[in-house]
């Protein structure tokens, strides 16, 4: 465990996870709150007595580690949780059995319980360098949606409330399925107008997915949504990008990243959605499972607009 010096003794914070995320988490806070850190790692799943001292004494815990470790760190720590304290995850993809951190966080801490969800336009690197990052904070409880506002309030990341946490977390997990069709556009030298006409069709699918799944309308047009789809798209540190611009310069194997994952759980544990409504989406399994195909797959969409 590790416990910086602050400036602003006022609230307890709890850092699990100590990625790229976790160290962006450690920047905008550790000049404002008493910060602890648990360096959670595969081989070290389990939690000091430090740790559980200060998971404990945390009036906020912000989970930084992916969807498939989420459960197995609750399970360490739900016993020792304060009844005051909010548990808060920033991850973007699915576990194996196809729930979002929300859907984990709900079941193990209650629908009315105090939790929420991150998702937006937050590349570490910019916040570790005090650029600007932008989140839409997923919380059904008020008094969650209260208490991390007043947790990040001056720094640079900016929060908008959404009492809707599924909402926001599937939103983190299908932008990642639609931009490495992106990547492959770009690496392919189509062009600017291609990739634009490709955002606006996936944010089209993402919100009738969102419908879908979680029973809301026009659910990706904020900043877990259109924001974050954009910025994954373009930004050059992107690894969803990398995926298909890796596809456009010849190779035959697409690495395993949280898109290509929530397609072949999504496979697995949902009615595949139907090609006449979500047609980019059937792209963008083609690019995961056949990528050799993916070119002349996503030619064929072009030719469908208009």
């Amino acid at each position: 465990m590790t416990t910086l010096p602050s400036q602003s003794r006022h609230m307890s914070v709890l850092i699990v996870g100590f990625g790229q995320m976790g160290h962006a988490m450690r920047a905008l806070l550790k000049q404002r709150v008493r910060l602890s850190i648990w360096h959670v790692t595969p081989d070290k799943p389990q939690p000091s007595p430090a740790i559980l001292k200060a998971v404990g004494q945390a009036e906020i815990i912000i989970l930084c580690v992916p969807t498939i470790a989420v459960a197995t760190v609750l399970a360490a720590l739900h016993a020792h949780l304060s009844k005051r304290a909010v548990v808060l995850s920033v991850a973007k993809g699915l576990d194996n059995s196809g729930n979002t951190a929300a859907d984990i966080l709900q079941a193990r801490l209650g629908v009315r319980a105090r939790w929420g969800v991150l998702g937006g336009p937050m590349i570490a690197k910019e916040l570790r360098t005090g650029r600007c990052g932008f989140a839409e904070l997923g919380s059904g409880n008020l008094a969650s949606l209260q208490q991390v506002n007043r947790l990040f309030s001056d720094t640079h990341l900016h929060l908008t409330p959404n009492r809707n946490p599924r909402a926001v977390s599937w939103c983190g997990v299908l932008k990642n399925v639609y931009v490495p069709l992106i990547g492959l556009s770009d690496g392919l030298g189509w062009g600017d107008n291609l990739r634009g006409q490709l955002i606006c069709a996936a944010l089209t699918e993402m919100n009738r997915l969102l419908l879908r799944f979680c029973g809301v309308r026009n659910a990706a047009n904020g900043s877990a949504g259109l924001a974050d789809l954009v910025t994954t798209a373009t930004s050059r540190s992107s690894h969803h990008r990398a995926l298909g611009l890796h596809v456009a310069h010849g190779s035959r194997h697409i690495t395993q990243g949280e898109g290509s994952h929530t397609l072949q759980v999504l496979m697995r544990h949902r009615s595949t959605p139907p090609l006449h409504k979500f047609p980019l989406l059937h792209v963008a399994a083609t690019l995961v499972h056949r990528p050799q195909s993916a070119r002349t797959r996503l030619v064929a969409w072009i030719e469908t607009i208009g």
